[in-house]
C-alpha cells in the first residue's frame, strides 16, 4: 500500500508540472523571450536663480540697477517641442519699509531683456499685485540647458521714501513647459 501511494504521489507531481510548465517551454538555448522596460519621465528641470537681488539706493530721485543676475536651468526634460518660461511675482503689492514709511511699489521693480545661451529675455516690470507674474524669459525649445548672467533688475527712482535702511520685497519664480 506504501508503495503504491509512492508512485500515485508522483505521478500525480508529475502532471503538475508538466501542466504548469507548458505554457513557458522552450527549447534550449533560446533568445526568443522579451521583456520591455518603460521609463516614464516626468517634465523636470534643475534650476538656480538668485537668493536675493540688492539695490544700493544712493539717490532716491534716481533709478538704480543691481548687479547683474544669473538664471541656469539644467537638466532639462520637457515634452517634445515645449520651451520653458521663466516668470517671476511680487509676494506682495509693496517693498516693506524699516519703520512703515513710504517705501516702492511691487511694481516699482524692472528688468532688461536678458540674454545668454538658448535663452530669449522678455524686458518687464514686476506685476502690481502679489501674485501676478510677468515673464523674464523664455528658453528654446528642445533644449538641454538654458543660462543667462546679464538679467539686470532696476528699482525706480521714488522721490517720497523717506526713510533709510533696508526695504524688502520677496517674489516667487514660475517656471512652466509650454
Amino acid at each position: 500500500m506504501k508503495h503504491l501511494f509512492s508512485r500515485v504521489a508522483i505521478i500525480a507531481l508529475g502532471l503538475f508540472v508538466t501542466s504548469s510548465a507548458l505554457a513557458d517551454t522552450v527549447i534550449l538555448p533560446d533568445a526568443t523571450q522579451s521583456t520591455t522596460f518603460t521609463a516614464t519621465v516626468a517634465e523636470q528641470i534643475t534650476v538656480t536663480v538668485p537668493s536675493g537681488v540688492a539695490f544700493s539706493v544712493d539717490d532716491v530721485n534716481s533709478a538704480t540697477a543691481a548687479s547683474a543676475a544669473t538664471i541656469t536651468i539644467t537638466s532639462m526634460a520637457l515634452l517634445s517641442g515645449n520651451h520653458l518660461q521663466i516668470s517671476i511675482a511680487p509676494d506682495a503689492d509693496a517693498f516693506t519699509a524699516p519703520a512703515g514709511g513710504t517705501t516702492w511699489a511691487a511694481s516699482d521693480v524692472s528688468w532688461n531683456a536678458a540674454t545668454g545661451t538658448a535663452i530669449t529675455g522678455s524686458s518687464g516690470t514686476m506685476g502690481a499685485t502679489a501674485g501676478t507674474y510677468a515673464v523674464v524669459a523664455n528658453c528654446d525649445a528642445n533644449a538641454a540647458a538654458c543660462s543667462t548672467s546679464d538679467l539686470v533688475f532696476t528699482l525706480a527712482a521714488k522721490a517720497s521714501v523717506d526713510q533709510a535702511g533696508d526695504h524688502t520685497l520677496a517674489a516667487t519664480w514660475k517656471f512652466e513647459s509650454l
